[in-house]
């Protein structure tokens, strides 16, 4: 929490920190926020092994394409945007964009994405 700009425990005002993006939200920010979103989606955080699978029916578990809508669901409750939701496809399904190879570890990147998207950030 300290790399990304909110330590805990330690804003001086009583309130808390500001919910205002433009207090908190710069380019170190928020590369540390994506990076630390796919280590937990990988399962690469101490004490935290999540189990994705378990939010996807069987016949969702082998394709990345299948598996991205109950992962928004799931993990957004259907408040994805049509942009994030296109960059999201394009980076996660799309041959040549640069997610992992195999659809389990495209699935996994896909949940990454979410963590680190502008909507999950909002809540």
């Amino acid at each position: 929490m300290s790399r990304e700009g909110e330590p805990l425990y330690l804003c001086a005002p009583p309130t808390g920190y500001p919910e205002r993006g433009s207090a908190w939200v710069g380019s170190e920010a928020l590369l540390a926020r994506w990076n630390f979103a796919l280590a937990l989606a990988d399962g690469r955080v101490s004490e935290a092994k999540p189990d994705f699978s378990r939010l996807l029916p069987p016949g969702a578990r082998s394709a990345a394409a299948r598996a991205i809508p109950f992962l928004e669901r799931a993990i957004l409750g259907d408040d994805l945007s049509e942009g994030t939701r296109r960059q999201l496809t394009e980076c996660v399904v799309e041959p040549d964009a640069g997610a992992p190879d195999g659809e389990w570890s495209k699935i996994v990147f896909a949940v990454g994405v979410l963590l680190g998207s502008p909507e999950f950030q909002r809540r």
